[in-house]
């Protein structure tokens, strides 16, 4: 038996996205690249995990970070400022210190596991690192000595960087939220979130919508050859809601070019989108996780590589979700009925128009098809003769 691997992250639905300056002059920029650690700018800061906002003397420490700054940037001209934190426990308040004192409570206390950092680079055609927060270092291994600060560590978090787009292809407001003046910002706008999201992980879940995207990387300018990909989709998307919604025999007696102009390849869709700009692609979103989940794994089994049979009988599975996802259940059944709707007749007409838009667009799934135990990667090679090798040595 076959299986088909989604691989589509589960995204919380209350996910944090925060923008995150690399010091002065983007200093710490290829640290934080290189080491996957982030952190400001804030030597000889301690505190204990959990406990930031409690912490009676953070504001002392603060202010004594940041005379440190000061005095490491002048190249050690002058004394060595205080080190007693009682020195600094009368600074006032003021804006500026009041700014650095949340930007600590932000990164280290308000920002959790699975949140999204960005940090950009130093202009316009510079990439913005885009990453999620993977874990919390263990207490006593979660600071980092940099050499401009000598013996003065600094608090880190660990992240996993996930794209690297040019900042000039953000949307303009999305470069705009990077600009802000504070060392980090918590990006709120849900436009801009699903944005984010959208880079960082392509195809995701989130609340009761999913978002799909479905690669067409060899496009030629041929006005005609993305109409292949969209009658595919089309039908897929009418042969999966007919099913779901009980109304297959709508569509049963139908052929693939009806079915793909039929009003349910409108149910639940949110947003069906055709960008080749040369290359391209689809992004199918849905406010339906079943419907967009189901659809793709559709695509991979028309890709070529399975009979009617060999297709019906296929495991469909999600390694990016949790283990104990019981999302997968209605899945694997939502693909069944979707396969024995379409009949063997029709699965095979679509593998037809799956190869055309292979060959006119290089459409790609975006899912794996694992055949135990060997590991065809169908996101890459859709439609094509490639020799199976061992999961993991892709």
């Amino acid at each position: 038996m076959s299986i088909i691997d989604l691989k589509t992250r589960v995204v919380n639905t209350d996910v944090k996205v925060f923008a995150l300056h690399s010091g002065n002059y983007k200093q710490f920029n290829s640290v934080f690249r290189t080491s996957g650690r982030i952190f400001l700018d804030i030597p000889g800061v301690t505190f204990e995990r959990g406990q930031v906002s409690n912490d009676p003397q953070l504001k002392a420490k603060v202010a004594r970070a940041r005379r440190m700054t000061q005095w490491y940037r002048a190249r050690e001209r002058g004394p060595l400022p205080p080190q007693e934190l009682a020195h600094y426990q009368n600074t006032r308040m003021g804006s500026s210190l009041s700014a650095a004192v949340g930007n600590v409570k932000r990164l280290y206390e308000e920002a959790r596991v699975g949140d999204i950092i960005l940090v950009p680079g130093d202009g316009l055609f510079s990439d913005v690192l885009m990453g999620e927060i993977i874990e919390d270092p263990p207490a006593g291994e979660d600071r980092i000595q940099l050499e401009v600060y000598q013996e003065d560590t600094i608090p880190y978090r660990r992240v996993s960087w996930k794209a690297f787009p040019l900042r000039a292809n953000l949307s303009t407001d999305l470069s705009r939220s990077l600009s802000r003046p504070l060392a980090i910002t918590n990006i709120e706008v849900p436009k801009l979130i699903n944005e984010v999201l959208q880079f960082v992980y392509g195809n995701y879940i989130i609340g009761n919508s999913a978002k799909h995207y479905f690669s067409g990387e060899s496009y030629q300018d041929q006005p005609y050859a993305p109409v292949h990909g969209l009658t595919l989709l089309s039908a897929l998307i009418s042969a999966v809601n007919a099913d779901r919604l009980g109304d297959a025999q709508l569509v049963r007696d139908l052929d693939i070019y009806r079915m793909a102009s039929h009003g349910l390849a409108g149910v639940d869709v949110v947003s069906f989108q055709t960008n080749f700009a040369s290359p391209g692609g689809y992004r199918l979103w849905a406010n339906s996780p079943t419907l967009v989940l189901v659809v793709a794994a559709l695509v991979a089994a028309t890709s070529g590589c399975f009979t009617y049979d060999e297709a019906m009988a296929a495991s469909v599975v999600n390694s990016a979700a949790a283990a104990d996802a019981s999302c997968m259940i209605p899945i694997q059944d939502a693909y069944r009925g979707a396969m024995e709707l379409l009949g063997a007749d029709k699965f095979n007409e679509l593998v037809c128009v799956n190869q055309d838009a292979q060959q006119n667009v290089g459409l790609t799934s975006g899912v794996d098809v694992v055949q135990n135990p060997n590991y065809v990667d169908v996101s890459t090679a859709a439609g094509t003769s490639t020799p199976a090798v061992e999961r993991g040595t892709r």
